[in-house]
């Protein structure tokens, strides 16, 4: 993780993977920098993308269904 601190005082906090397994470090992977740990699974995950585009479609319906039942 690495913390980066602009000119306006708003701390920014950057993930960034370094490596592929413990006490490696790949150069290649270390040039690239992700505002969220989400952008960073999202990436690195397609699992995690998956499920969470599940999990917002499931909730979406919910509330379309409340929605619908409020009519």
């Amino acid at each position: 993780m690495v913390h980066k601190t602009r000119q306006s005082l708003v701390r920014y906090c950057l993930f960034q993977i370094v490596g592929r397994q413990f006490d490696t470090v790949v150069e290649e992977e270390m040039s690239r920098y992700f505002e969220t740990i989400y952008a960073l699974l999202d990436t690195v995950s397609p699992q995690y993308r998956q499920s969470f585009g599940e999990a917002l479609a499931e909730r979406l319906t919910q509330l379309q269904n409340q929605s619908q039942d409020g009519d």
